[in-house]
């Protein structure tokens, strides 16, 4: 890792600026970027400057880069299962135990001072998972579903590291994440309920209402310390971030689909149908203080629309998906939460069967370029994130064997 060097030795963009560029942030809103930096220049110019005055080597980010994110993980899981199935007729139950042992070790390293450490954890536990569903069918038509199910999910072996990862992020400021080798697995109790009513041939409607209750769940923790140090090099500013177990979590739902086919429509035209889902949330988080905050990574509104056709050789799709925003990671005070905006994607795709057991098909993603967006504090204006990754193409063939 390279920082820049004392104020007489650093350089400008003088001989190294681009065109100016303008950002559509959307919304309405653009962010004027000058002066820009052409990349060939700014590459030309660093080539064998690279530990000289004005590109200083940082020998305490490169050893925790070169130390922290290095990690050994021995984890043996084992696991037994029984089921049962009962038919009444019209009524069909379905019972289940699932037994996991899991046996972890964990080893990596930490970093004290410009020293480096080697640190170790191990850990046991066993889970009981029952699992229980019941299926209705009072009519050929209709089915109406109850189940109840424990599940455990265990973390990220990343994120059980001693050590972490290290960038700077300027001149006197750095960013560490660290993980967490106390982290416990989370323990969810979900029930589902769903009706579902197969109205005509190639048609459903259904709803549905969810609950999951989770015990341990994991989010990460995000704070900030001024004036601090980290390897024995002092920082104007060191931004922490690290994943937690919260003391647990509720997320509960409903839901809808419509899909059907129009058969009835004449000749061609038959092959068309559509396919519409909606999904409201409604999900929190009690974190160890005793605070709240929205679940991470978990909208409150999904929505999706697809037109499909399928008829004879031929199979196509334009389908449009809505993801509401989500807080990402929780700060040390609510001005510094990080939350995804709202995603869009219009995806679209065709396929020809040219005989019994070959295939051509064109995928297409992204074809409005829909930026994704990450603000800070609630605030959709403060944005900390601005990304746009273009359209994807793809052209390819399967066979069947």
């Amino acid at each position: 890792v390279y920082g820049r060097g004392t104020a007489a030795n650093r350089f400008t963009l003088a001989g190294l600026a681009g065109d100016d560029v303008n950002v559509d942030l959307g919304n309405g809103h653009e962010y004027f970027l000058s002066p820009a930096i052409d990349e060939d220049l700014i590459r030309a110019y660093t080539e064998g400057k690279l530990g000289g005055p004005q590109f200083v080597l940082d020998t305490a980010t490169s050893l925790a880069n070169d130390t922290l994110g290095d990690l050994s993980l021995d984890e043996n899981v084992f696991a037994g299962y029984g089921m049962v199935n009962l038919d009444f007729g019209s009524i069909a139950v379905t019972g289940g135990l699932r037994v996991e042992r899991t046996e972890l070790g964990i080893t990596g390293y930490l970093l004290e001072g410009d020293t480096v450490t080697s640190a170790s954890a191990d850990r046991s536990y066993t889970d009981w998972l029952p699992s229980l569903i019941v299926r209705v069918t009072p009519s050929d038509n209709t089915v109406f579903r109850v189940a109840y199910s424990r599940s455990v999910g265990r973390p990220q072996y990343s994120d059980l590291s001693p050590g972490g990862e290290v960038s700077s992020e300027g001149d006197g400021e750095l960013n560490v994440s660290t993980g967490n080798p106390a982290l416990k697995p989370y323990v969810a109790d979900a029930l589902d309920m769903t009706a579902e009513w197969y109205f005509v041939p190639g048609g459903i409607l259904s709803v549905g209402a969810f609950a999951k209750f989770i015990r341990n769940p994991i989010f990460t923790q995000s704070y900030t310390i001024n004036d601090g140090s980290f390897g024995g090099v002092n920082y104007d500013r060191i931004n922490f971030s690290q994943t937690q177990n919260a003391e647990k979590g509720d997320i509960i739902g409903l839901e809808a689909s419509y899909q059907q086919q129009f058969t009835f429509l004449p000749g061609l035209l038959s092959g068309l149908g559509v396919n519409l889902n909606l999904t409201l949330i409604d999900a929190s988080l009690r974190l160890p203080d005793g605070g709240s905050i929205g679940f991470p990574e978990q909208s409150k509104l999904l929505w999706g629309a697809q037109l499909f056709y399928q008829k004879g050789p031929v199979e196509a799709s334009v389908a449009y998906h809505h993801t509401g925003r989500a807080l990402i990671a929780a700060g040390d005070t609510r001005l510094t939460d990080n939350f995804n905006d709202d995603l869009r994607r219009l995806d679209a795709k065709i396929g020809v069967d040219l005989t019994r057991n070959f295939r051509v098909f064109v995928e297409a993603q992204n074809l409005t370029d829909e930026p994704t967006r990450q603000y800070q504090g609630g605030v959709r204006d403060w944005v900390s994130q601005y990304e746009r990754y273009g359209r994807t193409f793809y052209l390819g063939a399967s066979m069947r064997l």
